[in-house]
């Protein structure tokens, strides 16, 4: 009981002995400390993957079983992850979801660089959809859309220091000189 109402008032009686984090319950700080000691105990009975937490594990058996337990309700659609799922009832669904209140203006147009945007203006802003020309994706953040662009571009904009290599993410070339540099 105590641990409960411990969830009400904030308090966190278990403090890491490596950082300043503290946690309500015993259990959440054994799964934090894991991230200083690199312990992985929850091991895939399909390949050498070994992973922290145990959701973390069931998540990944899912790339081998191929279930895809997070349901659309909408179309067809099936995931391994729900975070997925919500992105995508974000991205394919939004107008089901949070559809135009009566006056409010939606229509296409193309942006000063070509890509196309859909936007819904009622009076409180835009919502603005950046759509790929080349295939369905659609984003409602720049940022994912541009990054999507360069899987039909092939550009690469980040580079190693050390030797050619080229990636379309940065995150690809600190993982690449960790792994060779």
């Amino acid at each position: 009981m105590e641990l409960h109402v411990a969830t009400h008032t904030g308090e966190k009686p278990f403090a890491c002995p490596h950082c300043p984090f503290r946690a309500v319950h015993s259990a959440n700080l054994k799964t934090h400390i894991r991230t200083h000691t690199g312990e992985k105990p929850f091991a895939c009975p399909y390949c050498p993957y070994s992973a922290a937490q145990k959701e973390k594990l069931k998540a990944h058996i899912r790339t081998h079983t191929g279930e895809k337990p997070f349901a659309c309700e909408y179309c067809p659609y099936r995931s391994t992850r729900k975070d997925h799922l919500k992105s995508h009832v974000r991205l394919r669904h939004s107008q089901r979801i949070n559809p135009p209140a009566l006056g409010d203006e939606v229509y296409q147009r193309a942006s000063a660089d070509g890509r196309r945007e859909i936007v819904v203006d009622g009076g409180t802003g835009e919502m603005r959809s950046y759509e790929c020309s080349f295939c369905n994706y659609r984003s409602f953040k720049r940022f994912n859309y541009e990054r999507h662009m360069r899987t039909h571009t092939g550009e690469r904009p980040y580079s190693c220091p050390h030797c050619p290599y080229r990636a379309t993410r940065k995150i690809s070339v600190d993982q690449h000189m960790i792994r060779h540099h």
